[in-house]
């Protein structure tokens, strides 16, 4: 066998290794599915909201992300089906919604007094309501990071959750949220699947062949990677619309990093909360719950969905950039062992080695070094590979969660081709762009 035989067989081979481990993640994820659906989480939502033993949450939103009527979005949040929740709304810039939200609420503007736990600039101006759940900072210009930190310092619960704008969460989404974090075993952060804002009546596939494509393609990476990880103690990475938070860990890691946007933040967050739960030997986990909590808007255009890819990429490696020093670290475990390698290589290199793995098979058959088999083998594991993880990413939405009813073959057709086609056109064109 020569050397471009040997190419060839690698690139085949590359792509089944890839692609069986997302499939074992797949497998891995519904299981998770079940175990969720066993222990009856939507029930025990209903049960929960009439109960006190629920832990306190302060919801914090930066106003700047929040398109529409401030009044509104704030009011949907207030209305949530929840013991206690206080939530502080940040405002970098004094608009005229600000001053609609402060009438609209009755707020008043006091001294606030507050015990600075971490390094973080002060507000400007603090205004809430009488019954304390509503607040309103004015704030300074500064970095995700830095008015992150300045909302920690102001809260008053033992859980923080971290919400973007324009999202609307679904029924008893914070109770679902929140109850991991009263069992046994301790949890420092938590996220759920999000569903598009376009498709707020139903639970079909939404309108628009783009925003099809990313919701697919979405789906493939909350069923297929993240729930898969509950058996490895939870994703490393892990950031989104709302991700809940204990308090006193994120104080105990320091705070937030002061970086600029709110993927970079909460991705770096998970990572240090990680070193911090190993490096103090504490039994710990991250949560993905597989149920859906939010509705936010999708990608409407392609150039809509690489911005979003780029911003999400841009993320994960700024915080493995910050955390590379836990790589192959027995003292981490399998987190710096086994987890992080694998996931920095499939997230950082895998673009780029498939990228050349195409490139490479389609030249040495373009220039006749090898025969149609090779050719043939290739093409049906970077295609029917992907498009089976795709496909069974629905197949998990619909048996087991009871999403994406209706027209079957359709669902299974995007799902197909947002693997095949759209998934790797995307790749391809972050790499050419870099």
């Amino acid at each position: 066998m020569d050397v471009y035989h040997v190419l060839a067989w690698a690139a085949v081979g590359y792509y089944l290794l890839i692609y069986t481990a997302h499939l074992l993640h797949l497998v891995m994820g519904r299981a998770e599915v079940l175990k969720w659906k066993i222990m009856g989480y939507s029930e025990e939502a209903h049960r929960l909201s009439r109960g006190m033993k629920v832990p306190p949450l302060t919801l914090v939103a930066d106003m700047r992300k929040v398109t529409g009527d401030h009044v509104t979005w704030a009011d949907r949040l207030l209305s949530q089906r929840f013991p206690r929740l206080e939530l502080i709304l940040l405002y970098p810039r004094w608009e005229e919604e600000a001053l609609k939200v402060v009438e609209a609420f009755y707020l008043r503007q006091l001294d606030f007094v507050y015990r600075r736990q971490i390094e973080a600039p002060p507000p400007l101006a603090v205004f809430r309501s009488e019954d304390r759940r509503l607040v309103l900072v004015r704030a300074p210009q500064a970095g995700e990071g830095d008015l992150l930190n300045m909302a920690l310092n102001l809260s008053r619960y033992p859980l923080l959750g971290v919400v973007s704008g324009g999202v609307r969460l679904e029924a008893d989404a914070l109770l679902r949220l929140v109850k991991p974090f009263m069992e046994g075993e301790e949890v420092t952060a938590a996220a759920g699947m999000e569903w598009p804002l376009e498709d707020e009546d139903g639970w079909g596939i939404p309108s628009g062949r783009m925003t099809r494509f990313a919701f697919m393609e979405s789906l493939r990476t909350q069923l297929g990677y993240l729930a898969g990880t509950g058996f490895l103690g939870g994703p490393c990475i892990l950031f989104g619309s709302l991700v809940i938070y204990r308090r006193r860990d994120l104080l105990d890691a320091g705070g937030f990093r002061p970086l600029d946007s709110i993927p970079e933040v909460e991705a770096d967050a998970t990572l240090r909360l990680h070193r911090l739960m190993r490096e103090r030997r504490r039994s710990y986990r991250v949560v993905f719950l597989p149920r859906v909590v939010l509705r936010r808007a999708f990608p409407r255009t392609w150039r809509e969905y690489l911005r979003e890819y780029r911003q999400g990429m841009e993320a994960v490696g700024a915080a493995l950039r910050n955390s590379r020093d836990i790589l192959f670290r027995p003292l981490y475990g399998s987190l710096g062992m086994l987890q992080l390698p694998v996931f920095w290589l499939n997230v950082r290199l895998a673009p780029f080695i498939g990228f050349c793995a195409h490139l490479a098979c389609l030249a040495c058959f373009a220039a006749g070094k090898v025969g149609w088999p090779p050719l043939a083998a290739f093409l049906g594991a970077s295609t029917l590979l992907p498009g089976m993880v795709g496909a069974g990413a629905v197949a998990v939405a619909r048996r087991e969660l009871g999403l994406l009813r209706g027209q079957g073959i359709l669902f299974y057709a995007y799902a197909f081709l947002a693997q095949v086609w759209f998934r790797q056109s995307s790749i391809f064109s972050m790499v050419v762009r870099s």
